[in-house]
Parts: C-alpha cells; structure tokens; sequence
C-alpha cells in the first residue's frame, strides 16, 4: 500500500480519470444491489398477494430502468476506466521519461539499459493494469462487501450472519497467499530482469558469437537466466493458484452453510420462502466482489514489486543547482584541485588547470588515466569530490542543466546515433536549423559528398546506432552535428579515431575553422592531430605530469615525447614488417 501512496503521489493531476472510473465502477455495483433488491420486493409482495397490477407495472418498469442503467454504466465504465489508465500511465511514461534526462550519468552506471528500459515495458505494464483495473476494483470490492453484507443481515440477521462470517472466515488464507506472493514477486521481477538483460546482450553480440563459431550453441547466461525465469514463474503461480482453490473452495463451503441454514429455519416456519429465495440470488452477489478481491489484491501485491521499482527511479534527485549563480564572464575553463573517485577507485588527484578562452588544449596519456573522467566532470555528468570547475569564474555547479550544456558541442568516442536519418541526427543539435544549415555544416565535417553517395542522401536513415554507416562515417556526421550547434566550448573525445588517413587533413581543416573563437578540449591518443594545441596536459595515474606546447614536451624527453616517438615507428609498420 506504501507503493501505491508513493505512485499516486507522483501521479497527482493525472488520476481524476482512474477515481471517476473507480465511482462508476461503484454505481455499477450498487445499480445491480438494487436490481435484485426490487426483486426481492416484488417477490415479497407476490408471495404475500399484496401485489396490484398498478405495484407489478411500477416494479417492472424499474427493473427495466436498473438493468438499462447497469449495462449503461457498464458498457461506459469498460471504455472510461480503460482510457483512464492508460492516460494517466502514458502520462506517468512521460514523466519518468523526463526525469531520466535530467539524473547525473552516475545513475546509469549503476543500472543497465535492460533493467531502465524495464521500467517502461513490464513495470508500466503493471502500472497500466493497477491503474486501469486493481486499484478501483479493490476499492469498489470492500466497499460492495460491506454494503451487501449489511443488506443481507438486514433481510435476515441469522442467515446474513451465517453468510457473511462463513465467508470473511477464508479472507485469511487468501491475505496469508498475498503475503507469500509479495514477498516472491520482488525475486521473480528480478529474474524477469536478469532475462532481459541477457537476452539483449546476446542481440548486441551477435556478430561475436557467430564469429566465435557459436550459431548452433546456447548462449549460457541468457539459458540460464530464462531456465531460472521459468522455474520461478512456475512455482509462483503453482503455490499461488493451490491456496486460491483453497480460497474459493471455502467460498463454496459457506454457500452450502447458508443453503443448509436456510433450509432448516424455512422447514422451521422461522423464515419466508421469499427471503429464502432473495439470499438464494444475492449471495451470489455477495461472493463475487470477495472473490475479485482476493484476485485483485493478490495482483496488486504481486504488481507492487514493479510501482516500486518506477517509483524508486522517480525519487533519484538530480544533481543539485548551488546557489549564488552569477553570469560568466567569458567561456575560460578552469579546474581547481580536482579530486574525484568511482567509489573507492580513485580517478583524479588534485587536478588544476586553466584552458583560457580561445584556445585549444588536449588530453593525453595512457587509457585509464583520467582523460574522460575529466571531460564528464566539466559536463556535471558526475560532481567532483574535492575542489571546482568554473567556466568564465563560475562553478558549474551553480548552472541550470539547459544553461550548461548551451555552452557546449561534443564530439563523444563512442558516437551514437539514432534510427533516424542523416539530416535529422545532424539537425539534433539544433532543431530549428534549416535544411541548408545542415548541409553546411556537413560540407565543414567533410562528410557531404558521402552523404550524398547514400541511396536517399541526406533522406537516408541510418539504421539503429547508425548501424549503417561506418565507424568514420558516424564520427563526421557527429562532427557535423557538432558544428552546426556552434556553442562557444567544443570538447572532443577521440573524435577523429576512427577518420581514415585521406580525410584527416580535412577534418583537422574544418575542425580548425570551427574552433575560431572558442574554447577547445581535445581528448587524443593520436598525437598527431594535436600537434599544434596550445597546451597539452599528460595525466598519468590521476594526475597531471607534464604540461606544455608540442615543442617542450618534445624537449622534456618525458612520457610525451616518449609516446610520440612510438606513434611514429608504429606509423612505419606495415604487414612485413617496419618499413627500413
């Protein structure tokens, strides 16, 4: 119930529909206690031939009035209750949807895809069907127990008693069912989890595992996290279905308890066959909302799992905007005495350095170093632990998110695009370009005659992760894309790794146009395209151990000049050998 507090108070403004459809759903529960309290009546007064041809019509025609308002409200709750849930989990969707973009990249770490975009298939499944179905079907259901309940004993103290006790005495094997299966459903919405994790690990490694020789063998982590799926699927629904037979059983039990008391008080004389004949109809009424309650409940226990799990999402903060913002003054980066760790793995030690406005300064050194690290801390993707990062005097953790990031184009490693096309993944950076502006800023990234070269041009979609396009290919459209958002700070990581030899002369040409009058961090492994920054910084093991332009780390004879003499031996290599 905790969970469900927690989700309506997330969904407030969105859950008028689910609570008109639950008062409906009430009306249409109560329209059909009427219906067979007027039977009741009209039995009463026939068995006492009270009844007149004038009370016969009036009954009838209200009988008539109740049924037609009970399919009415059915028909109407059916399509009012189901548009309700789904408005307000689509609404929900969008929200979750929202915050993710807002939490620090941290949050990602520690969950994968699989288990995030779970939130969004099967958790808001379960969203959908409490929403939609539970919640005002275990409302509704307590509700009309207690009602008829109450008009049975008002019929008949003796029998009501006799059917209400008998009945409630089988709540507890159901609430004791609900329990177990509550206490299961946080492991089982777990294995679900592990399977689809899996299962898209073994989609992404396709080209592994065939290259592996593996066509015609099980890929073992996705077996035997679905083995371990099903075997916990079975056993839950096993246990779970037993004691719900019990539970209706007992249902049944208490049906025959008033048959027989019944009988025994009308052969008495104690009780009237009409009222006899009215617990006959209604108890029936009587059992069906207990009935639905213990399904609906075992349901919303089991579904509570998964409200957790989105409402756990919802309840990561984002990182926090300090306050005293004041406007930069300039786009001049500045770290001062950095430290930062993943949990206890240290990453950044005491890292101070400045990249005035206007220039270009690279990260170098060896993988692990701290190069990323220190590109995602200028992002705010993660906090520092000790010290500051300022851009033009102020602490970027005092920027609004959208303001920060206006401050810069990047150009990632990995470069991701989207199953979209060529122009629209180009035009991400700024939606309102026009179709030309897209263009130039291709022709800048030297990837427009190729573009041109697809099937459909610019048109042409690129396929999930540009799946389509080669590795150089995504890196220049991600260049482009870059260039067409024209932010005053272009931060590069590894952005020409993967540019083929002829093309790298133009790309260093127009990344050199680009960076006119804007502050440039360059992340490179491949010395040679930072040949001519104004500052290079080699962070080793954490920290920054030689700094300087090409020339005087050349002089140095350090780690620098060191690497650099390799890059140019390994460039002489060839298949044969190292050219003489």
């Amino acid at each position: 119930m905790l969970n469900l507090l927690r989700m309506i108070r997330f969904t407030i403004g969105e859950t008028g529909p689910v609570i008109r459809s639950g008062l409906l759903n009430l009306a249409v529960m109560l329209a059909l206690g009427a219906l067979y309290v007027v039977v009741y009546f009209l039995m009463l007064a026939l068995m006492r031939q009270e009844a007149t041809l004038g009370g016969v019509t009036a009954y009838t025609l209200a009988l008539a009035g109740l049924v037609a308002a009970y399919y009415f409200a059915s028909i109407r709750l059916n399509h009012y209750s189901l548009q309700a849930g789904y408005d307000t989990v689509a609404g929900l969707r969008t929200r979750l949807s929202d915050h993710l973009r807002r939490l620090p990249l941290s949050f990602f770490k520690k969950n994968d895809t699989a288990a995030i975009s779970g939130r969004f298939l099967h958790d808001m499944a379960d969203a959908e069907a409490v929403f939609c179905i539970y919640l005002h079907e275990i409302v509704t259901s307590a509700i009309i127990v207690v009602l008829y309940g109450a008009l049975l004993c008002a019929a008949d103290a003796r029998l009501g008693l006799v059917v209400v006790v008998t009945a409630l005495a089988a709540l507890p094997l159901m609430l004791h069912a609900v329990r177990a299966l509550g206490r299961e459903a946080p492991g089982h919405i777990a294995a679900r989890a592990l399977a689809d994790k899996t299962l898209l690990e073994h989609l992404r490694g396709m080209s592994e595992l065939k290259a592996a020789g593996m066509t015609g063998a099980r890929f073992t982590p996705w077996a035997e996290a679905n083995r371990r799926f099903r075997a916990m699927s079975l056993s839950m629904e096993t246990r779970f279905g037993v004691r719900g037979q019990i539970f209706l059983a007992l249902l049944d039990a208490s049906f025959v308890a008033m048959l027989l008391a019944g009988s025994w008080l009308v052969a008495d004389g104690a009780l009237s066959v009409a009222v006899f004949l009215f617990f006959l109809l209604f108890s029936g009424k009587f059992y069906q909302p207990l009935q639905d309650f213990g399904v609906f409940i075992a349901e919303f226990r089991y579904v509570a799992a998964s409200l957790k799990r989105i409402a756990d999402v919802l309840h990561e903060r984002p990182l926090p905007v300090r306050p005293g913002h004041t406007p930069p003054r300039g786009h001049a980066i500045a770290f001062a005495g950095v430290d930062f760790a993943y949990g206890d793995k240290a990453v950044l030690r005491d890292v101070s350095f400045t990249v005035p406005e206007g220039t270009v300064t690279a990260l170098v050194g060896e993988s692990g170093g701290g190069k990323t690290t220190a590109l995602n801390l200028l992002l705010r993707f993660w906090d520092v632990d000790r010290g500051a990062i300022t851009i033009g005097g102020t602490d970027i953790r005092t920027f609004a998110q959208e303001d920060l990031y206006s401050l810069f184009s990047v150009v990632f490693q990995d470069v991701y695009l989207f199953n979209d096309t060529v122009m629209n993944n180009i035009r991400l950076a700024r939606q309102e370009a026009s179709d030309e502006e897209v263009m130039q800023a291709a022709r800048k990234a030297c990837c427009h005659d190729f573009i041109m070269s697809l099937d459909q041009g610019y048109d042409t979609c690129v396929g999930e992760k540009g799946s389509r396009l080669s590795g150089g290919e995504r890196q220049r459209i991600a260049i482009a894309r870059a260039i067409l958002k024209d932010a005053p700070i272009l931060l590069l990581d590894e952005a020409t790794a993967s540019i083929d030899p002829e093309n790298e002369l133009l790309i260093q040409q127009g990344l050199t146009n680009l960076m006119r009058g804007k502050t440039l961090l360059v992340i490179a492994h491949r010395l040679s395209t930072i040949r001519q920054a104004h500052q290079i910084l080699v962070l080793r093991d954490g920290r920054i151990a030689e700094r300087g332009d090409h020339a005087a780390l050349m002089a140095g004879g350090g780690f620098y000049s060191n690497a650099w003499a390799r890059q140019q031996e390994i460039r002489s290599w060839n298949a044969a050998g190292p050219t003489p």
